[in-house]
């Protein structure tokens, strides 16, 4: 499967440390890929897209579950605190950004990432759970297609999570950006990935619950932006009332 092939710097380096001309005056790293040939699908998906979406995340996880990583390999966690908590790397406190997601979608958010944490707790991170994971796969965004087949990109989210949570991920985005709640979304995802692999295990059973969690996650990335006056207040707003409402149809149909 094809993706985004890392360059070095004229130093040799795969980081480059830039600063400047920014609206937030802080160093920047960069880095550099090779352009992944494809294109993006943002109006009217088929199936068959959401199916070749489902092989490359059953790839990916093949992979992931037989890689042993190198020495000195790190990588955030997807878990509960990564999510919602201290690991989160939102610029404010994890507990400040819970404790001030409004009222309309408070009863909500508070009921999903409670039973999130216990369902967490139940899988556990064996290997038939957790492992590698790109975390924010979604079509029209980060993956691209040629030739029948889904080209992930933008890795930079890839961190440490529960297989379950990579493939709520681009049910949750397709849902809410097509408003279409049939369920050919799901079993085409599914039958993509089981061209590759069978499904990890108790995935269908906490399916749902983990399109909820990703609804709350951008609930709560979304007021941390609220919060932190360094960011665009208003598209933060907007964000968070948008992924409010998902959650809370999504909520309201399960």
């Amino acid at each position: 499967m094809r993706t985004p092939e890392p360059i070095r710097n004229s130093e040799g380096n795969w980081l480059t440390h830039a600063s400047g001309n920014y609206e937030v005056p802080k160093q920047r790293v960069c880095t550099l890929l090779r352009w992944v040939k494809g294109r993006s699908v943002e109006k009217n998906p088929r199936p068959a897209h959401l199916q070749a979406v489902g092989r490359a995340i059953g790839l990916l996880h093949r992979h992931a579950m037989s890689w042993k990583p190198p020495a000195g390999f790190t990588r955030r966690h997807w878990d509960w605190e990564g999510l919602y908590g201290h690991g989160s790397g939102f610029m404010v406190p994890g507990e400040r950004v819970r404790s001030s997601i409004p009222a309309p979608y408070r009863e909500g958010f508070d009921r999903t990432t409670l039973r999130v944490r216990e369902v967490m707790e139940e899988l556990g991170r064996g290997r038939g759970a957790y492992g590698l994971i790109h975390a924010d796969i979604a079509l029209g965004a980060n993956v691209l297609f040629h030739s029948g087949r889904a080209r992930p990109i933008d890795f930079d989210d890839c961190g440490f999570g529960y297989w379950v949570f990579d493939l709520a991920v681009p049910i949750a985005h397709y849902t809410s950006d097509y408003q279409d709640f049939s369920p050919m979304a799901k079993e085409s995802l599914f039958k993509g990935y089981e061209e590759v692999q069978a499904l990890p295990k108790r995935v269908e059973e906490h399916l749902d619950l983990f399109v909820a969690a990703r609804y709350a996650q951008e609930m709560a990335w979304a007021q941390a932006g609220v919060l932190d006056e360094s960011v665009n207040t208003e598209d933060s707003m907007a964000w968070l009332d948008r992924a409010g409402k998902d959650l809370k149809r999504h909520l309201d149909s399960i």
